[in-house]
């Protein structure tokens, strides 16, 4: 994982905002992602947003998701070259954007996902493309699946009137101190018409 690591400071030290961290998440932030991953359905798709590295990748696939159930897009070409080389051959890598990621997955036949994991920077997107994103995990999500993202602040890292807007409750999961910096996980879900946006 040493040049691993190192490409990810380099990206880190090109784009900052576009990165958000100095290294990738760590060990216990990856399982902690993980976790909540529902799977019930051995036929479902969980799909992964800015897998970086890998190490969130790892985790999943050692959380019981199969290989040739997972799908995941890292828009920075040299972290894509680098998931191919070292995840199973099962695993789809794309290179794009996440906010492509309704017509990415209709254009392979995908509906309906079990969860999403993102560990992309939402809370630095533009609300714009943050509502976009968060109104395309809606649609795909199966009702009641996760939506996992992580965020280094205290609140849930997704405006609320944008996930009011998207049908979406928020709660946090978990709480990861040991974490660099400590972080915690969040999950999106289609929301009850009776229940809050937002949860602690």
């Amino acid at each position: 994982m040493g040049n691993a690591n190192s490409l990810f400071f380099q990206l880190w030290l090109e784009s900052p905002l576009t990165i958000a961290a100095v290294v990738p998440s760590s060990a216990r932030l990856a399982r902690a992602l993980a976790a909540p991953v529902p799977l019930d359905d051995p036929e479902g798709w969980v799909v992964e947003l800015g897998p970086g590295t890998g190490v969130v990748t790892r985790a999943i696939l050692k959380h019981g998701v199969r290989p040739d159930r997972l799908l995941v897009i890292e828009r920075e070409p040299r972290l894509a070259k680098l998931l191919l080389q070292e995840l199973p051959s099962e695993v789809q890598v794309l290179t794009d954007d996440a906010l492509h990621l309704g017509s990415l997955l209709r254009a392979r036949g995908i509906g309906k996902v079990s969860a999403i994991v993102s560990g992309i920077p939402l809370v630095a997107i533009p609300a714009p493309d943050q509502a976009l994103l968060l109104n395309q995990a809606a649609e795909l999500l199966k009702p009641g699946n996760p939506f996992l993202q992580f965020t280094y602040g205290p609140a849930a890292p997704a405006r609320r009137s944008l996930l009011q807007a998207a049908g979406l409750s928020a709660r946090r999961e978990r709480f990861v101190p040991l974490n660099v910096p400590p972080a915690s996980v969040w999950s999106f879900r289609r929301a009850p018409a009776s229940s809050p946006a937002i949860s602690n």
